[in-house]
């Protein structure tokens, strides 16, 4: 659905007055760490509450992982919030589905629409119906430390492919520093990387034939050499000792902390800099540089391609209007250029988006407005059985226990299982 459109559709039944509301709860289930970015959301919320007398916001932090495992569940209480952090995807048509989210395209007014990025309203879209709006977006690939490459003799040209790349681990390992922190416990870096490398193989077209099943769905030639190639990543040995057993935010401190020379994971990662490493400072943004995954011999490898996230907050069922009015007021340009302006986020909201400081999110912010696509991690573009197998398998082909062939498979018969669900 175009913007206008869906403007049009919603402008009659959404003018916004400031109601006298009698005293009111507003739940905002979040995944934020930094402190920083958390005192502009406790104004952002001292402001509607003195501006809204009788409303209360309290904003409920959980960690990633079990914000994940235990969301379901939530959902199905009673006690469910009214507001919760969502990464998009797959997982947005799940819960669609399965009724645990409020359409609220009657209730959001169309001037707030009108203000966000278009590819983050279509995000939390679906049939023309609105169940959430866009917060940030963000692009994911390897964060690099610039002194320790130069140390192990690498200049980051080398990691434009994917001998370069595979030579920069050796010289990396050769000088004792750790090439690549991963966290393979919580599965999706390592999951990020084979998507990843799908997506240099085969490309948006490859992605779109295997979700439609098409010419044998994920049991093609595109996602078995995405294993390949993922396995003789593995092969070389350029992760951390104990990678498997560790959490995504161990591999981020190892990075802040300057010991490891690269790390997967996205943008985002600015904004957990200071709080993952152990001087609470962390790596210097002049030290740092962000690049995509190295291309790959005869694959598509478009720059107008890549890998990162349009994340968001979605509605849960019987939301109240108040949580409404409350996200739009949350979205506003006043503490989205604060974020911005700290280098926090890549803001959905447009007008925000001029106001990003660091200067490698700017430059980023830049390249995503020139994409023709921007594809989800596979646990957040797939639908539930298959995104999680993709980040299994990932694991899975990584430590050796399942070929890449029987990867590719494993991943199919996952999406023909989301198939048959939907």
């Amino acid at each position: 659905m175009s913007l206008s459109k869906f403007a049009l559709t919603v402008a009659a039944s959404c003018l916004v007055v400031t109601p006298a509301w009698a005293d009111a709860v507003v739940r905002m289930l979040h995944i934020e760490t930094n402190p920083v970015v958390l005192e502009i959301w406790q104004q952002a919320a001292d402001d509607f509450e003195s501006a809204n007398p009788g409303v209360t916001v309290e904003y409920e932090g959980m960690e990633t992982q079990a914000f994940k495992s235990r969301l379901t569940t939530l959902l199905q209480s009673n006690s469910k919030p009214d507001i919760i952090y969502s990464w998009g995807g797959g997982l947005v048509d799940a819960r669609v589905k399965a009724g645990v989210l409020d359409d609220v395209t009657e209730r959001v007014d169309p001037g707030v629409i009108e203000t966000l990025v278009p590819a983050g309203v279509s995000a939390y879209t679906r049939e023309g119906r609105l169940y959430g709006l866009p917060y940030l977006t963000s692009e994911m690939g390897l964060l690099v430390n610039k002194a320790l490459l130069d140390e192990a003799g690498v200049a980051i040209e080398d990691l434009d492919t994917w001998s370069g790349f595979l030579e920069a681990v050796a010289k990396l390992k050769a000088a004792n520093i750790t090439p690549i922190a991963v966290g393979g416990q919580d599965k999706w870096q390592l999951g990020a990387m084979y998507s990843t490398l799908a997506l240099k193989v085969g490309g948006e077209a490859a992605l779109s034939a295997a979700w439609a099943g098409e010419e044998g769905g994920f049991d093609a030639p595109t996602f078995v050499r995405a294993g390949e190639l993922l396995r003789e990543l593995a092969d070389a040995q350029p992760f951390q000792p104990g990678y498997l057993a560790a959490k995504a935010q161990t591999s981020g401190s190892q990075f802040s902390d300057g010991k490891a020379a690269m790390l997967m994971y996205g943008t985002w990662f600015f904004r957990l800099n200071p709080t993952l490493a152990a001087d609470k400072i962390g790596l210097p943004t002049e030290q740092m540089e962000f690049i995509g995954f190295p291309g790959v011999d005869g694959g598509v490898n478009s720059d107008k391609e890549s890998i990162g996230q349009l994340n968001g907050w979605l509605f849960t069922q019987g939301a109240s209007d108040e949580s409404v009015r409350f996200l739009e007021h949350f979205l506003g340009e006043k503490y989205q250029s604060q974020l911005a302006t700290g280098g926090f986020i890549i803001p959905a909201v447009r007008a925000a988006q001029d106001e990003v400081s660091n200067p490698i999110m700017k430059r980023v912010a830049g390249e995503l407005s020139e994409l023709d696509f921007l594809q989800l991690n596979y646990d957040t573009q797939l639908g539930p059985n298959a995104g999680a197998t993709a980040n299994d398998i990932a694991v899975a082909i990584v430590a050796g226990q399942l070929s890449p062939a029987d990867a590719a498979r494993q991943l199919e018969n996952a999406r023909q299982v989301d198939e048959q669900l939907n």
